[in-house]
């Protein structure tokens, strides 16, 4: 798979960490042509912890926005 695809996958993919934070990404950055040896650097936004009714609005919101 190019790196263009790669980065249409993961622009605006719901993610979350062992802590239960949840991030939206914003930005992806692929830095060589070859995803097993290179860096692929992400910027998120952080949207909440996975337990808490912030999480569901915010994740929500964001389905509308790709809706539209």
């Amino acid at each position: 798979m190019d790196n263009k695809k790669v980065k249409q996958l993961m622009f605006g993919c719901i993610k979350s960490r062992e802590n239960g934070e949840c991030y939206i990404v914003e930005s992806v950055s692929i830095k060589t042509y070859d995803l097993e040896n290179g860096s692929v650097m992400s910027k998120s936004k952080y949207i909440g912890d996975l337990d808490s009714p912030e999480v569901l609005d915010n994740v929500s919101e964001f389905c509308k926005r790709l809706c539209l």
